[in-house]
């Protein structure tokens, strides 16, 4: 059985974020956030705060299709973590 769970900083981040703007206890590496139910407004709460703590800006379209894999690997580069 494969680990699913995050396991960078970063992949813990954003999974917080997620599980906070969904009301989530938990989040696998593969899961998207459209897929997990975020709609619009969710998507306002999690663009600001990852904006805000990372000081980043997001590509909006393609953060919520990705896997949260997939976004934690784009966020760590733009900022240089790890």
């Amino acid at each position: 059985m494969t680990d699913t769970r995050p396991r960078t900083k970063m992949e813990d981040f954003v999974a917080s974020v997620w599980c906070k703007a969904l009301e989530l206890d938990q989040i696998e590496l593969d899961d998207t956030f459209v897929d997990l139910g975020g709609d619009s407004m969710d998507a306002l709460q999690v663009i600001s705060e990852i904006e805000k703590e990372l000081g980043v800006k997001l590509n909006h379209e393609k953060h919520f299709v990705s896997s949260l894999a997939q976004v934690a690997l784009e966020l760590t580069e733009e900022t240089g973590g790890e």
